[in-house]
């Protein structure tokens, strides 16, 4: 059976990671530049996301499925001595990969559940000059598979990758391989 938590959803929380979210969205190009502005409003951004799990008393409102891939990976290299991307630049990575998870299994979840596109991730992590793939963070395409398929038992927290191994646990392992070769086949 599904284990989905009951979780309850806070208007103001919504509302804070939303504006969190469209802060660094707009600012993405001024990092790249660094201009300082920019960075502080990207800080201020992180700060708020902060606060968010402070008062929900936990990480949902700023971590889900794309937090599973980046400590996965973050394992991954510790088990093998050796070094490791930074964590934002993990989660970015992640956030696009996920994107695309949710791209694949659209007709599996519920669709108020949908988020954005993982071009338009892409996009805007491009925009700050961030990295986009798991090779740039050196991640092995064997590392990376296994992440999709057995990242969501990094913690306890229901996310898409929980869902489909419960449900669809076959169509998650083909998905995983589809993401695969589309980050890989360069």
């Amino acid at each position: 059976g599904v284990t989905l938590l009951q979780e309850v959803k806070c208007p103001l929380i919504t509302d804070m990671v939303n504006q969190a979210v469209n802060r660094c969205i707009e600012n993405a190009a001024g990092v790249r530049n660094n201009d300082k502005e920019a960075v502080a409003r990207v800080f201020e951004a992180l700060t708020i996301a902060g606060v968010t799990m402070g008062l929900n008393k936990n990480t949902r409102p700023a971590s889900g499925a794309e937090h599973h891939l980046a400590h996965f990976w973050d394992l991954s290299a510790i088990r093998r001595n050796k070094e490791h991307a930074l964590h934002g630049e993990s989660v970015g990575v992640g956030a696009i990969v996920i994107s695309r998870m949710y791209e694949l299994a659209k007709d599996l979840i519920p669709q108020n559940i949908q988020g954005p596109s993982s071009e338009y991730v892409r996009n805007v992590l491009l925009s700050a000059g961030a990295k986009i793939s798991p090779s740039e963070l050196d991640v092995s395409k064997e590392d990376f598979k296994d992440s999709l398929v057995y990242g969501y038992k990094i913690s306890p927290k229901y996310t898409v990758l929980t869902y489909l191994n419960e449900r669809y646990p076959s169509l998650l392992k083909e998905f995983a391989e589809k993401i695969t070769e589309e980050c890989y086949s360069f």
